[in-house]
């Protein structure tokens, strides 16, 4: 039996690898009557259309947001506040505004008090990126299975999360809700460390280039985010640098503790086996 659809008029602003494919999603699932993509710029339009086939695109801001009852900003985090502000005058008071940045602190600060006696806002991040950017790399399946933090603020109703909560789960993820505090500490973890990492171990592997014909699956896989977009992760970075500062002072406890087993020649089966276990939990 078909779901009932959760909106009359969904618009993603600034769709790429995130948003086109929450546009080509929320389209597969009927969550709406009306599908909109905007884009900055007119020369985005045909690629965008050719991507996103049966959603209304466009560069007209007001065209995109009038009439809408869910806005999902899917620029990058900085340009959040800006895009916010040239909404304003276009959204109806029933309107519920997300977003899918990365960093969620920044945006509780900066972006969401914006919307105050105007629509309404909760923070959200799928955990669902890619090395590819871009409305040309977007999926409809990309947020099946995935991982989605709902970041509410003090204030926000039951109501409004569970209604941003369902939106993510028809979509096929597995939705959290905690604080924007809690978020930026615990994807600086698992997300923001790694991609730095993935950074530096290609830049060390690289001080010997001869020993870069040999990469092997390996090596591909433990860098393989590194080829994200530089800009993005830039801002990233400074984004959520307290955080990502945070994660950078236990990995380099656990270097150290590593590099005395090393150093020691001792037995280092039961450090590898207590990351294995770790690993395999975490397996899908």
């Amino acid at each position: 039996m078909a779901m009932a659809m959760l909106f009359s008029k969904i618009s993603v602003l600034c769709p790429g690898l995130l948003g086109g494919s929450l546009a080509m999603a929320a389209q597969e699932a009927g969550l709406a009557r009306e599908v909109w993509a905007w884009v900055r710029r007119e020369s985005a339009l045909a690629v965008t259309r050719d991507h996103l086939p049966g959603v209304c695109v466009t560069s007209d801001l007001s065209a995109a947001a009038q009439g809408a009852d869910c806005v999902v900003l899917a620029s990058p985090v900085d340009a959040m506040p800006a895009l916010a502000q040239r909404l304003l005058p276009w959204l109806q008071a029933d309107c519920l505004v997300t977003d899918v940045g990365s960093v969620k602190g920044v945006v509780a600060e900066s972006v969401a008090p914006l919307f105050n006696g105007t629509a309404s806002f909760i923070g959200s991040h799928p955990m669902a990126g890619a090395e590819t950017t871009g409305v040309q790399a977007a999926s409809p399946s990309l947020f099946q299975g995935a991982a989605c933090v709902v970041t509410p603020r003090l204030g926000d109703t039951p109501e409004l999360v569970a209604r941003v909560s369902l939106l993510w789960q028809r979509l096929g993820c597995r939705v959290f809700q905690m604080t924007p505090l809690d978020h930026d500490q615990r994807v600086a973890r698992i997300s923001h460390l790694p991609h730095l990492l993935a950074a530096v171990l290609t830049k060390a592997a690289a001080k010997m280039p001869e020993s870069l014909e040999l990469c092997g699956p390996g090596f591909r896989d433990c860098t393989r985010v590194a080829m994200g977009s530089p800009a993005m992760w830039d801002g990233i970075f400074r984004d959520n640098r307290d955080s990502l500062l945070d994660a950078i002072s236990v990995l380099e406890q656990s270097l150290a503790e590593a590099r005395v087993l090393v150093e020691s020649g001792a037995d280092m089966t039961p450090f590898l086996a207590e990351a294995a276990q770790l690993r395999h939990s975490i397996q899908k």
